[in-house]
């Protein structure tokens, strides 16, 4: 479950990161 949340909450920062750029 941990696991899983941090692998989303890692996606999640990621898109907002692309989509900023």
């Amino acid at each position: 479950m941990t696991r899983a949340f941090t692998t989303t909450a890692q996606r999640s920062l990621r898109n907002q990161s692309q989509k900023k750029l």
